[in-house]
């Protein structure tokens, strides 16, 4: 199955539009591509810094850069045998959030001016962040990683909020 998700970066990281339908994605990046650039004067540089393609789209207006990018990704059809529980998508969800996190603190503290290398760099690892929701079925017990996750899960379990299952505890009203 093909996942494609949708990212957007200024000024810091927009949150990313997930679709099993490539077309639908491209459509938003480009509503939002011209409407970035709707009734807006460019210097020539910032034009030719400027483009919408297949995957991905940059807008330079008067310095400042805004990007989009489509990340394509092959979900494996899950087997009978996996079944994620709600804690283990909770554990996931907060492993990510604190990457993105992250990841949106060094972002808004560079320039692409001043070190364009490493905002790029730095900005790719966003990408990397999808890339994650697909590691559950090649991740290897004992690892640093798993160790990670592991803390995330005592924490949530300390809630309360979930049976020995795994699954929400559903509470009266």
């Amino acid at each position: 199955m093909k996942l494609y998700v949708l990212c957007s970066y200024g000024d810091s990281l927009n949150d990313p539009n997930v679709s099993t339908d490539y077309q639908e994605l491209y459509e938003k990046m480009e509503k939002s591509y011209r409407m970035t650039l709707d009734h807006v004067s460019q210097t020539e540089e910032e034009q030719e810094n400027t483009y919408l393609r297949g995957f991905s789209a940059r807008a330079v207006i008067h310095g400042d850069w805004t990007c989009w990018s489509i990340t394509e990704l092959d979900i494996p059809a899950p087997s009978d045998k996996i079944k994620m529980t709600d804690l283990k998508l909770d554990i996931w969800n907060e492993w990510l959030r604190e990457k993105q996190q992250k990841l949106e603190e060094i972002l808004s503290t560079l320039s692409p001016y001043e070190n364009t290398g490493r905002y790029y760099r730095i900005a790719g690892h966003i990408d990397g962040l999808i890339d994650a929701l697909t590691m559950q079925t090649i991740v290897e017990k004992g690892n640093r990683f798993q160790k990670k996750l592991e803390g995330f899960r005592r924490k949530l379990l300390a809630t309360g909020a979930y049976d020995s299952n795994g699954y929400y505890i559903k509470r009266k009203p």
